[in-house]
């Protein structure tokens, strides 16, 4: 008698352990089901993906970064925020000024006004401006060159990839911010570039 209860007891607990398993087990599946859907899958080139798209913030710059780790020459930030004298060059025109033996401009600069240039000073000095560089066939329209203690800095701007190059053959990308800010600026000082104030119309 004793046997056989013993038996039917083994049986019980069989039959728990059993169930007990199987709520482990189909939660288990189930969480890791969600854990799949919910995980972000690195792509190809090892860039977060979130839902097929490459993460944005693929774009931004690094946490911490300043203006002086974006441009370490001190004599070239002091252009940027304080310089002597601004001159703006559309691409093409007369028979151009030459720059890195590749893009001709017009050798005619442009000097703006007291008002665009200390808007232009604002955006070349402001982080907000800039991203990383999109490394893209880079096509310039605007060369831009800074006077400062008799030295000139020159930066030249593509606005179809948002890229800008400059003096020490550095390279930096404008945020959508900033190329619009640099876009009405330059439009501002060339009201006769017809490619600009066609950018420019984008953002009237």
């Amino acid at each position: 008698m004793l046997a056989i209860r013993l038996a039917e007891s083994v049986k019980s607990w069989k039959w728990v352990f059993g169930f007990l398993a199987g709520l482990l087990l189909g939660a288990g599946g189930g969480g890791y089901g969600t854990w799949r859907h919910l995980n972000l899958r690195p792509s190809v080139q090892g860039r977060v993906v979130y839902d097929g798209n490459e993460d944005p913030g693929e774009w931004l710059m690094p946490p911490g970064v300043t203006l002086q780790d974006l441009f370490p020459d001190e004599s070239l930030r002091e252009a940027i925020l304080h310089p002597d004298s601004i001159r703006i060059h559309q691409i093409g025109g007369d028979e151009g000024l030459l720059v890195d033996n590749k893009w001709a401009f017009s050798s005619v600069g442009v000097v703006p006004d007291e008002k665009v240039a200390e808007r232009l000073v604002h955006a070349l000095g402001s982080m907000t401006s800039y991203r990383t560089p999109s490394a893209c066939e880079f096509s310039p329209g605007v060369l831009l060159k800074l006077e400062k203690a008799g030295k000139v800095y020159e930066f030249v701007f593509c606005f179809s990839c948002g890229d800008v190059r400059f003096s020490d053959r550095g390279e930096v990308g404008m945020t959508e911010e900033g190329r619009k800010a640099f876009i009405w600026y330059f439009s501002d000082a060339l009201p006769g570039f017809a490619k600009l104030q066609e950018l420019r119309a984008q953002y009237d």
